[in-house]
């Protein structure tokens, strides 16, 4: 029977939840309730900008000009014509760094009861708290990606097939080359199931396709499939609808990028600094309450920096 601990977390909560005294558990540690588990920063699919420890500023700054092949150098009309200074045109996109944080507290007496079997294990608290910057990180990522200004598919129609190659022949105009993938984030229960619901009646050189066969396993929430060599689908359930459709999203790589504030220079009374997480965790004791408290605090932050991506939109 599911209830609520209601911060700070006491024994006399956990006893009228169910968790202590007359009922044995099946398992000596709550087990943390299923959910989708999905970062796609470990796909490298999202851009790495840099890191803001030490610079002085909360901004990381991109410059962009249109040089090389963004300028023909054409033939003259003879040996001696004059050539005119062409004008460069220039642009930058910043990607900030903000502070994300979640805290935990829980009474002294709830810690002697449960004797860090259950539930009250300060350390498996504190590494738990590296699963939710993850969530939030990934909730901030899908808010910024549903930020891209063009619309690609409209949302007008359950996603089908087709929608793929239009998403092909708008990456194509945008000058993807041949070996750049095209990352795609889906709505994996209202997008990607209907790509596939229309898969299963392709006929022709494309039914045939070994990608294609693959599409139909069962794939939990991440990485779902490669199609059609250069297509990166990645599903996930946290795309909510919004006026009758949901909003996914179709990226070139550079498109989006994430920068940290790496925390170990932080004076904190720090209990975890996890490797690869901008996060650092401390503990707070409150004697007069006879509780104890975690606070994690992330720095982290993404933006689009580049406008080669699309929103993809699909009927509810």
């Amino acid at each position: 029977m599911a209830g609520t601990l209601t911060a700070p977390i006491r024994q006399s909560g956990m006893d009228a939840d169910g968790l202590l005294l007359d009922i044995t558990l099946a398992e000596q540690m709550a087990a943390e309730q299923l959910t989708e588990r999905f970062d796609i920063y470990d796909s490298g699919m999202i851009s790495y900008a840099g890191d803001v420890a030490g610079s002085m500023s909360d901004t990381l700054r991109f410059l962009f000009a249109n040089l090389g092949w963004h300028l023909s150098m054409d033939a003259t009309v003879n040996e001696t014509t004059d050539v005119s200074p062409s004008n460069v045109v220039d642009d930058y996109a910043d990607v900030a760094v903000a502070r994300r944080a979640l805290a935990l507290s829980f009474s002294q007496f709830a810690q002697i009861v449960d004797g860090g079997r259950i539930l009250v294990d300060p350390m498996r608290l504190a590494t738990s708290l590296v699963g939710s910057f993850r969530r939030g990180r990934m909730g901030q990522l899908i808010t910024t990606g549903q930020g891209f200004a063009t619309t690609g598919v409209d949302g007008t129609a359950y996603n089908d097939v087709d929608d793929l190659f239009t998403i092909m022949d708008l990456a194509a105009a945008a000058g993807a080359t041949a070996d750049m993938p095209i990352a795609m984030m889906m709505r994996n229960v209202g997008q990607w199931n209907r790509i596939r619901d229309s898969l299963r009646s392709e006929v022709g050189p494309l039914g045939y396709r070994d990608d294609i066969q693959g599409a139909f396993d069962f794939r939990p929430a991440g990485f779902t499939a490669q199609l059609l060599s250069s297509i990166y689908i990645f599903t996930t359930q946290r795309i909510a609808a919004a006026a009758g459709a949901y909003t996914g999203f179709a990226w070139l790589p550079g498109s989006i990028r994430y920068a940290t504030g790496s925390p170990a220079a932080v004076l904190a009374n720090a209990i975890l600094r996890s490797a690869g997480v901008p996060m650092v965790v401390s503990w707070k004791e409150v004697p007069n309450q006879a509780t104890n408290e975690l606070y994690g605090n992330a720095y982290d932050g993404s933006a689009i920096v580049e406008e080669n991506g699309w929103l993809f939109k699909g009927l509810v």
